[in-house]
């Protein structure tokens, strides 16, 4: 992940760690605090999918990242369709653009080792 983006996800999730975002439903600012956490969260999950993919097609040797997405999600999800797993695709890519995955050319979509 990019430097600043980096800190910023590590700063709201340690903020979280130490209880200081717990707010009631009462707060008026509840639903923005839970929504910017549960965001920090999903940015560092989408580099995690993507390295997980990454290291998958290097270990099966297969060419085609988005082909390996959709076997692995066919299989544990298998009532997705074609179209909801390519969009599913494409916004975890695209909000992993700003992530270091080592060997993975994201605008490409496969590793370059």
């Amino acid at each position: 992940m990019n430097w600043d983006l980096d800190q910023a996800t590590r700063k709201i999730l340690t903020t979280e760690g130490d209880g200081k975002l717990i707010l009631g439903d009462n707060n008026p600012d509840f639903l923005f605090v839970r929504s910017l956490v549960n965001y920090a969260k999903a940015k560092q999950q989408s580099a995690r999918i993507m390295a997980a993919l990454g290291e998958r097609q290097r270990d099966e040797r297969k060419p085609d990242l988005k082909g390996v997405f959709h076997e692995l999600l066919k299989k544990y999800v298998p009532r997705i369709e074609p179209v909801e797993a390519d969009i599913l695709f494409e916004t975890i890519v695209k909000d992993s653009k700003d992530t270091d995955t080592e060997g993975l050319d994201s605008d490409k979509t496969e590793v370059t080792n």
